[in-house]
């Protein structure tokens, strides 16, 4: 742990000048002004560092903080802070929304996006996440600033922020702080893109890429559906065809053709394993969301240069070639070493990989 701060250490004069620049060095230029209604400016800011993730709990007395665009513009920020205030409850403003954010809820702040910040004092615990580690676009981030209350995830990530705080001291001299702090990342990230998205009953207000990776995931869990089109992959995200073709253009993809490539390999990778060579080309064809056998070959033959017969037959071949040639290694080994042990388990061994 590291102190950053004790006001106690500190002239009373000078306290509300000294925690005005210890809030900003611990976040970014803004202007603070101490409330008049605390007797003086207090601070404690104690800090533990998780590889590239920053862990501060502070007790503060109430102040105003106002960032500016214009001190964006001169000092862009690089973080966003995810707090927990553990008693007070205050106000923020931001993306042009006032939130009253009591005990236990998260507050998220863009150090990148104006805010205006009334701190009603007591003690916080805030995350300090950097802008790149989240590789989210700005409009997600923006999206999800509003009221990160909406998602499911919120209590999940308010209560892993508050378990972390309690235990970090042998967290942090632990080898594996640096990814307990990827970790963090990843949760808020989730949350981030799960706040952005909760309740859209309108696609089209969500940022292009949270929407694209709802189609994504959407194709892929129903491949295998020869009745998934883009009629259907519109409908269920509530968009129109014409968004759905916007959204993939500008991603560089062509939704059908994307679709036709994730049914061919599947389709690829079934043909050439061992424990599929009973089933039919049709039946695979048909697994894969190819009604029409005929199609499928046309299909295969276009994008792999071959037909599906003879892939399969070239496939099973290599594979019966490894394992000749693995048993021959087998057989070597167990004269070398003269124990029966020996024989059975590497071939126990190189069996269980074909099963």
């Amino acid at each position: 742990m590291a102190l950053l701060l004790d006001t106690d250490q500190v002239d009373p004069r000078d306290r509300a000048d000294v925690v005005a620049a210890a809030v900003q060095g611990a976040s970014a230029p803004a202007h603070i002004v101490h409330n008049s209604a605390d007797s003086e400016a207090r601070a404690r800011f104690d800090s533990w560092q998780f590889g590239e993730f920053r862990l501060q709990r502070s007790l503060l007395s109430g102040f105003k903080m106002v960032r500016t665009p214009k001190q964006i513009r001169n000092s862009p920020g690089s973080a966003l802070i995810v707090s927990v205030p553990l008693r007070s409850t205050s106000r923020l403003i931001q993306a042009d929304t006032q939130h009253e954010i009591g005990p236990d809820q998260l507050m998220l702040i863009d150090l990148d996006a104006p805010f205006e910040l009334d701190w009603r004092c007591g003690p916080v615990l805030s995350l300090f996440v950097p802008r790149d580690k989240l590789d989210l676009s700005g409009d997600t981030i923006r999206a999800a600033l509003n009221q990160p209350q909406r998602s499911p995830l919120h209590r999940l990530v308010a209560r892993h922020i508050v378990l972390t705080a309690e235990s970090a001291d042998p967290l942090e001299s632990d080898p594996g702080a640096p990814v307990l702090g990827d970790a963090c990342a990843e949760m808020v990230r989730a949350l981030l893109i799960s706040t952005a998205a909760y309740g859209g009953e309108d696609g089209t207000v969500l940022p292009a890429d949270i929407l694209l990776s709802q189609i994504s995931d959407y194709v892929h869990r129903r491949l295998s559906d020869p009745d998934l089109s883009p009629a259907g992959i519109a409908r269920a995200h509530h968009i129109s065809m014409r968004h759905l073709y916007k959204v993939c253009a500008r991603a560089g993809l062509s939704l059908e053709q994307w679709i036709i490539t994730q049914r061919l390999e599947r389709a690829r990778s079934d043909l050439a394993r061992l424990d599929t060579r009973d089933h039919s080309i049709a039946a695979i064809a048909n697994r894969h969301g190819f009604r029409h056998p005929s199609h499928f070959t046309r299909r295969f033959r276009a994008a792999y240069g071959v037909t599906p017969n003879a892939w399969r037959r070239e496939a099973l071949e290599r594979s019966s070639d490894t394992m000749r040639s693995s048993s021959k290694v087998v057989g070597a080994s167990s004269g070398e070493f003269g124990g029966a042990r020996h024989s059975r388990n590497p071939l126990a061994t190189r069996s269980s990989m074909w099963s």
